[in-house]
Formats: C-alpha cells, structure tokens, sequence
C-alpha cells in the first residue's frame, strides 16, 4: 500500500499529511512506472476459449512482455503481448480451452509480464486466478 505525504508550512507551522489508498481500491499509480494487472472483470471465460484482457494501470507505457495462461490438469499457454501504454487496457487474442482442463470446471492462472520483463511500481499484483464452466 502507498503512503502519500503532503506538507504544507503555513505562518511558520509545519503541518503534515498522510494518506493511503484503501485496500482493494485501484487506482493510476503516480511513481512514475507502469503496473500491468489482468482484469477478471472483463471476464476471461468465453465461447471461443479464454480473453484475456490487461490494464496498464501506472502513468508510463509498459514494454513489451509475455502474458502466461496455465491451465490445471492440463497445459501452459504463453502469449507476446504488445506495449500498452499508461492507463490503458489490451485484450489478447483468444485462448482456446483445453478439454483436459475441464473436470468438471476448468481452473486457470493469468500472469501479466510473466517473464518480469517490465519494470513495475507493483510485480505482486499481475495474477488473477478464474474458474470457467463448460459451455453448454
């Protein structure tokens, strides 16, 4: 959690501020370095198999990195994913399923920048874990 400091000097008095966000709330961080997190919002689980969509949620662009999809019982999916800039969100191309996975729901990792190859204001907060049903 990040403690931001605000001191003013008035009339020869110090005062000083501190204030943290509160927990579970997201928000554009400004210590100037990007933060990629997978969105479980945006629901992952689909017809055509599993849309991953991340957020860049610090001020500056993130580089290029590698996005990680494991599924249980079953495979590694590992997918190039672009730059995206500051604030902004991608989705990847279409993951398909493996029928391996299913028994009976399938249970799956997302890792945003998996190989650590960007340099984040945050690297504990890039995993979503999400659970599909078969599609009927």
């Amino acid at each position: 959690m990040k403690t931001i400091w605000l001191v003013f000097s008035i009339f020869g008095c110090v005062i000083t501020l501190g204030c943290q966000a509160a927990s579970g709330v997201s928000t554009l961080l400004n210590d100037g370095q990007p933060d990629l997190i997978a969105l479980p919002a945006a629901g992952f689980c689909r017809e055509q198999g599993v849309v991953v969509t991340l957020r860049n949620q610090g001020p500056s662009d993130a580089d290029s990195s590698t996005t990680t999809v494991t599924f249980a019982g079953a495979s590694s999916v590992t997918v190039a994913t672009s730059s995206i800039e500051g604030g902004r969100i991608e989705t990847l191309p279409p993951i398909p399923i493996p029928a391996a996975c299913f028994a009976p729901d399938c249970f799956f990792q997302v890792i945003a920048d998996s190989n650590n190859d960007v340099e984040e204001s945050d690297e504990n907060n890039n995993t979503a874990e999400v659970t599909c049903s078969p599609q009927p």
